[in-house]
């Protein structure tokens, strides 16, 4: 248990600094909006940005909070453990490629993010794959929950 809990502590440690790091980015763009350096033709992109941002802090924030509270129930952590180390949910995320998937859609997000800059439709392409790689793992999690 003492393994999952130091898990659970670098989780917390992972997600603050993706907090710190959504408000140092939120900080400069709003320094450089201000300054006019911001071209008006990449706007799209950066209200893209700042809302995939704001909402990958949001999730964050939750996700802190949850796992603080793990830490200090006992009973909840050990509820939690056993969640993670089901041998069924393995199963259904190793045959639904949720690891290699999800990192892969997220790189391409983005991946289209900053190369927006560049090309519009490098953003709308990379943004609408990784967003269908996304539900096909999803769809094919709720297919696997199902049948095994």
């Amino acid at each position: 248990m003492e393994k999952y809990k130091k898990t659970l502590r670098i989780r917390i440690a992972l997600f603050g600094s993706v907090i710190l790091l959504n408000a140092v980015l939120s900080i400069c763009q709003r320094i450089m909006d201000d300054r006019g350096k911001i071209p008006a033709d990449v706007s799209s992109i950066i209200d893209f940005q700042s809302g995939f941002l704001m909402g990958l802090a949001i999730l964050s924030l939750f996700m802190l909070i949850k796992y603080r509270k793990l830490l200090r129930d006992e009973r909840s952590l050990r509820e939690s453990y056993n969640r993670e180390t089901d041998e069924r949910m393995v199963l259904i995320r190793s045959k639904a490629g949720m690891p290699a998937l999800l990192i892969t859609s997220i790189v391409m997000i983005f991946a289209g993010i900053f190369g927006g800059y560049y090309n519009i439709i490098i953003f709308y392409t990379l943004l609408a794959a990784g967003l269908c790689q996304i539900l096909l793992g999803v769809c094919l999690k709720f297919y696997y929950m199902h049948k095994l």
